[in-house]
C-alpha cells in the first residue's frame, strides 16, 4: 500500500484531498494542529491504513521528530504540504508576528518537510511531493502581499527540487488553485462569492474537489513525467 503524508488534513482542501486518498486505497497520514469531528470519523472508517497525528508547523523541532516517527512506521510515497495560513492585512498595518507566521507555515515548513522526505524518497529510488501554493502568487489581492511571496517563493522552491531529484524518479509539482469555498472561508458574505463567481471567465468556482482530483492524477502513474510545474485550478479566475 502507498501511504501518502497530508499536512493541514483536518479541514477544508486538506480534508477533501485525504476523503480522496482513502476513497482510492491509499494509505492517509494526516497531519494537523487539531482534530475535528471529520478526523474522528476517518479514524472509524478507515482504521487500518488512516492514522492522524498531531503537530505545529510553526515549531521546526517537533516537525522533524515526527517526520522520524511517520518514516520509521510507514512506507510513504507522497508528500502533500497542503497546510496553509493567511492573515489578510496591508503590510504597513500588518505586525511582525503575523508576517512570521505566514512564512513559517507557508514556506519555512513546506521547505523543511520537503528535504526530510525527499531523502527517503532518494532512497526508495520513487517519491511524490505535492505542494499547495495559490494565484496570489502571480496575481496581486489587497492585503495578501506577504502570503503571495511566501506562495511565490515556494512554487519557485519546487521547480529547483524538481530539478535536483528528479533523476530519482520523484517528482515536485505545485497545485495552484483560487479560491474554494470551503468550511474555512464559509464566512465570506454571500455577495462577495458571486463578485468572486462573476470574475472567473467559467462564471463559477473552482471546488475542492478539483483539488483533489488533481493531487491523485499527479500520484498516479499517468503523472509520472509531470514535475516542475503549477498547476493552476481556479475557473478562469487568474485570466
Amino acid at each position: 500500500m502507498k501511504y501518502i503524508v497530508v499536512t493541514g488534513a483536518s479541514k477544508g482542501l486538506g480534508l477533501a484531498i485525504t476523503e480522496a486518498l482513502l476513497a482510492h486505497d491509499y494509505g492517509v497520514i494526516a497531519l494537523s494542529r487539531s482534530k475535528t469531528d471529520a478526523v474522528v470519523e476517518l479514524e472509524k472508517k478507515f482504521d487500518d491504513r488512516f492514522e492522524w497525528m498531531q503537530v505545529d508547523l510553526q515549531n521546526t523541532d517537533a516537525l522533524y521528530s515526527r517526520a522520524g516517527t511517520i518514516l520509521h512506521r510507514y512506507p510513504v510515497y507522497g508528500l502533500i504540504n497542503n497546510a496553509g495560513y493567511v492573515h489578510d492585512q496591508l503590510v504597513v498595518m500588518n505586525n511582525q508576528e503575523e508576517i512570521d507566521k505566514m512564512i513559517r507555515i507557508n514556506f519555512s515548513a513546506p521547505i523543511a518537510l520537503s528535504r526530510l522526505f525527499a531523502k527517503h524518497f532518494l532512497i526508495q529510488r520513487e517519491g511524490r511531493i505535492i505542494q499547495m501554493g495559490s494565484i496570489a502568487a502571480f496575481r496581486a489581492f489587497k492585503g495578501m502581499a506577504v502570503y503571495a511571496a511566501t506562495k511565490a517563493g515556494l512554487s519557485a522552491f519546487s521547480k529547483g527540487l524538481a530539478q535536483e531529484i528528479g533523476s530519482r524518479n520523484i517528482t515536485v509539482n505545485n497545485i495552484t488553485p483560487g479560491f474554494i469555498p470551503t468550511s474555512i472561508n464559509a464566512h465570506v458574505p454571500d455577495h462577495r462569492m458571486d463578485h468572486i463567481r462573476r470574475r472567473t471567465a467559467l462564471k463559477r468556482l473552482a471546488a475542492a474537489e478539483d483539488v483533489a482530483e488533481a493531487v491523485l492524477f499527479l500520484l498516479s502513474d499517468k503523472g509520472k513525467n509531470m514535475t516542475g510545474m503549477d498547476w493552476v485550478i481556479d475557473a478562469g479566475q487568474s485570466l
